[in-house]
């Protein structure tokens, strides 16, 4: 004889398979856990997802906030922090990988009021190894600036590709040449007095002293920079 049960029928509690009950239990503590692993942060509006242990590793602040002697989620499980979010996410990166950031351009150089408003971010929320790194001002020493200057008469002579970590800038300015002039007016010869020969030093003879004339040229001086990143001046551990 063949049994059904229609979808309103409760089976009894011996009637399920203890493995299933026990699958089940291990389930839903294993997601607790999980739960308990991760952590929601609210930073003035903007949220980050992160592990309990990145947090409380290398911040005090974190580290007594979520010791678990205060209730104060919000409604949705997160927990707020009245910070700057885009500061912070230099917080977090740095509590993942002991990285700190760097705010360097080549056209604008260090934005040290960027170091500023970290270093009290990373003064309130007691992560003490950042912080320690920006009242060093390590970040000094993670870039290299090398410089040089070049003279050159003729633009085809500069260099007109160069890789992405040079910076190259160009100052023009005239000045004035004084350009040897042939006895004998011979074109090829204007600047260039080891082409004269006998006859031309034969006429120069009947004038008195060399003929210059003025010529004005155009010098371009070549600044150029490279700079390098030291990117182990950048961990901060």
């Amino acid at each position: 004889m063949s049994h059904s049960t229609s979808p309103t029928d409760t089976i009894s509690a011996d009637r399920i398979p203890t493995t299933m009950v026990m699958q089940t239990a291990k389930s839903s503590k294993e997601d607790n856990a999980q739960d308990e692993k991760l952590i929601t942060l609210n930073v003035s509006g903007r949220h980050f997802v992160t592990f309990k242990e990145t947090l409380t590793s290398g911040s005090d602040w974190f580290a007594n906030r979520l010791s678990g002697r205060w209730n104060d989620r919000l409604t949705d499980g997160s927990y707020f922090v009245d910070a700057d979010p885009d500061l912070f996410a230099y917080i977090l990166q740095y509590l993942r990988r002991e990285t700190a950031p760097l705010f360097y351009t080549q056209g604008g150089g260090h934005e040290y009021g960027k170091y500023t408003a970290l270093l009290r971010e990373a003064d309130y929320l007691q992560v003490t190894g950042l912080k320690a790194w920006l009242e060093a001002k390590r970040y000094h020493e993670a870039v290299k600036v090398i410089t040089k200057a070049q003279k050159v008469e003729e633009l085809e002579s500069i260099d007109r590709c160069v890789s992405s970590d040079w910076n190259v800038k160009h100052h023009p300015h005239q000045a004035e040449k004084k350009t040897y002039v042939c006895p004998r007016d011979i074109q090829c010869h204007r600047g260039q007095r080891w082409r004269c020969g006998t006859a031309c030093a034969k006429a120069e003879a009947a004038r008195e002293g060399d003929m210059y004339e003025i010529d004005y040229v155009t010098h371009t001086v070549v600044i150029s920079s490279q700079v390098s990143i030291n990117e182990e001046q950048l961990y901060a551990g």
